[in-house]
């Protein structure tokens, strides 16, 4: 099982800002190649760019500002079934 994540970073925190929301899953998959066309898929609909994340592989991202950036990613559940 995978699931493709939503996070937020910030390049420049700033100590008054609001915190950044904790990462969330957003849709689940039975294999990295579905999970990585729903990257495609978000890139389409949600203006992201593919890109080749050094720590997260391949990954879709959305500027905001000039600050930040939404990463969607995959990654696969260890857990134990």
């Amino acid at each position: 099982m995978y699931y493709m994540i939503l996070a937020a970073m910030i390049t420049n925190a700033n100590p008054d800002s609001l915190p950044m929301p904790m990462p969330m899953i957003i849709e689940s998959y039975v294999s990295l190649e579905k999970c990585r066309d729903g990257l495609v898929l978000a890139r389409e609909y949600e203006n992201f760019k593919l890109i080749k994340h050094l720590m997260f592989g391949k990954s879709a991202v959305k500027q905001y500002g000039e600050e930040g950036v939404t990463l969607l990613f995959c990654v696969k559940d260890m857990r134990s079934v």
